[in-house]
């Protein structure tokens, strides 16, 4: 639960954001905002004595004066409005502007662990969703509490100067607004957090839900999906509704205790027997002076609401880094790619170890495969070496130098990686392929999408290289994309090169030819080879086997078959039939 400091932090660095960069336009956008109000403030004052005026002494210069002024009065008040609202307006954006920018900032320095830990809608909604709540809440809330306040005071003052008797009866009043306005604010902070939570939720959901319908086509699983979205949305709904309920209950309650004040106003002006003027003006002080408590009831759950965004903002601008250790540069031309685990530990939850006292050494200019059952910690061993996750223990070392010791920049230059998920912008081919390296010609990159056997279906396409890619890429199939990522790769020529399960979605007789490339690729090259398929790594100067993250076998794919160990229990089970498996079993 949020306390009270909590929440003023909060409000006091939404205000740091709208004064950060932009002080000139946000003090000009007050300025015209309290002209505005004691504009607009002093036309009852004014009506009350153009009546009296009038009724003492019927239409007289003076009636015109007061006319001419209200006139005026009337018309700074409609500029510095429209003036004081697109002001506002451009304050708004700049902050959203700003937030959003330092979100995308610290989306790519987050630790993976982080990002691991977070489904993608969630992120997305905080990007879009709360970032637009934030804005809406200093467009319009922070505006209008200002301006409440300001109608308050001025309204205040007035009053006086024209009775001290009415005016503290119509201001001992207030504390019943005061008291109903800070009953329902309370209610509706909780309300209004889990509304953003559920919001959230309902994203990352339909996220998943669009992402994975042919999944979703292909298992029969519409009914469940259709199911889990109804249930997220009903609970969206809920809150949504909770929050509506407690913020709409400020604005009937507070108009009943202004048509008390207006009652009062009018009998305590009766009996002192002030002018009708007077008694004019102070009922409409009366409705004046209780529509901003009116308002400020209205304009609290906004502000609660961007508060609750702004926190689940700063929740992921306050998120954990990638640890920086130093900003030494690791020259990738400059250094031997010899790669060590050295006693290195490491654990995905500290209570369960996974990987303990690990060592492997890789020489300058191998190729080493690394095959094992899901969950063995492939991958694992990628994760670190990359440092998207931080060891706990040992040290891994490039060329003899600890990567902790490294600028991350600098580390992950030395490597070239192909993933399984492949990843294509909505750009042309040549932007796709070159977009580490945008100044690359295009005769380089022709030459590396040929290495990747990607040339020719390229040049097919409509525009070649300058074909514009779909917003779901259904012109190129899985293993085509995964062929302009192998290109990509192929490009940037870095010294060591991790494949990931790079081939896993690329047909046998492709899979043959960009072997063939990645052997060109890896001559005199450090390469790590992760692979389900073993076809794909019988090559392989040494072949490591993972169980349960500890090496339980190493050797070349004759000498491992010879063990007959886990490796060659593998190999049976993707190239032996079922009858020659049990065969050989017996």
């Amino acid at each position: 639960m949020t306390t009270n400091s909590g929440k003023i932090k909060s409000l006091k660095i939404l205000f740091s954001y709208v004064f950060k960069h932009n002080t000139k336009v946000s003090l000009f956008s007050l300025a015209l905002s309290t002209i505005e109000t004691v504009a607009s403030i002093a036309f009852p004052f004014l009506i009350g004595s153009a009546i009296d005026t009038f009724t003492e002494n019927g239409i007289q210069s003076s009636f015109f004066s007061i006319i001419a002024l209200m006139s005026l009065l009337t018309a700074v008040s409609a500029i510095s409005g429209y003036l004081t609202s697109y002001l506002n307006n451009v304050v708004g954006q700049l902050v959203v502007k700003e937030i959003r920018n330092e979100l995308m900032q610290k989306l790519q320095k987050l630790s993976v662990p982080y990002t691991d830990s977070i489904s993608r809608g969630d992120l997305l909604s905080r990007m879009t969703n709360d970032i637009e709540l934030i804005g809406d809440g200093v467009t319009q809330g922070m505006n209008q509490l200002f301006s409440c306040l300001i109608t308050i005071i001025t309204t205040m003052g007035f009053m006086f100067w024209l009775n001290t008797y009415v005016a503290l009866s119509i201001i001992l009043l207030t504390p019943f607004s005061i008291l109903t306005t800070a009953i329902i604010v309370k209610k509706c902070r909780l309300t209004f957090k889990t509304q953003q939570e559920n919001l959230g939720s309902l994203s990352g959901l339909t996220d998943e839900l669009i992402s994975e319908q042919k999944l979703i086509i292909a298992y029969n699983y519409d009914k469940i999906a259709i199911k889990r979205f109804e249930e997220s949305n009903e609970n969206y709904r809920k809150s949504s509704m909770s929050a509506n309920f407690f913020s709409s209950l400020s604005n009937p309650i507070t108009r009943f205790i202004n048509n008390i004040a207006y009652l009062v106003a009018g009998l305590l002006g009766v009996m002192l027997r002030l002018s009708v003027g007077t008694i004019g003006g102070f009922l409409i002080y009366a409705g004046r002076f209780a529509r901003p408590f009116n308002d400020i009831g209205n304009v609290l759950p906004q502000l609660q609401t961007a508060v609750a965004a702004l926190n689940r903002a700063f929740e992921m601008l306050n998120a954990p880094e990638e640890i920086e250790y130093s900003e030494t540069i690791l020259d990738p031309m400059q250094i031997t790619s010899d790669i060590v685990f050295k006693n290195v530990d490491f654990s995905y939850s500290k209570e369960v170890p996974f990987i303990t006292n690990f060592n492997l050494e890789v020489a300058s200019g191998k190729k080493i495969a690394v095959v094992g059952r899901t969950g063995s910690g492939k991958t694992t061993l990628v994760n670190l070496l990359m440092r998207f996750y931080e060891i706990d223990g040992g040290s891994i070392l490039i060329g003899g130098t600890d990567i902790r010791s490294v600028s991350l920049d600098s580390l992950r230059r030395c490597f070239g990686m192909v993933l399984q998920d492949t990843w294509i912008m909505n750009e042309s081919i040549r932007y796709n392929i070159a977009y580490s390296k945008p100044t690359t010609s295009l005769d380089d990159i022709i030459k590396a999408a040929k290495a990747a056997q990607c040339h020719d279906f390229i040049i097919q396409m409509e525009n070649g290289y300058d074909t514009i890619l779909g917003a779901h890429f259904d012109d190129l199939s899985e293993g085509q994309r995964q062929l302009i990522c192998i290109a990509r790769v192929m490009l940037e020529d870095a010294p060591m090169l991790i494949l990931d399960e790079a081939t896993s979605s690329i047909d046998t007789r492709t899979e043959q030819l960009v072997g063939e490339a990645f052997d060109l690729m890896t001559k005199n090259k450090t390469g790590i080879v992760i692979a389900h398929r073993l076809s794909t790594i019988q090559n392989a100067d040494s072949i490591l086997v993972l169980d349960k993250g500890h090496i339980v076998e190493q050797g070349q794919h004759l000498e491992l078959l010879t063990k007959n160990g886990l490796y060659a229990e593998l190999y049976r089970a993707q190239f032996l039939k079922p009858n020659s498996l049990a065969d050989s079993n017996s």
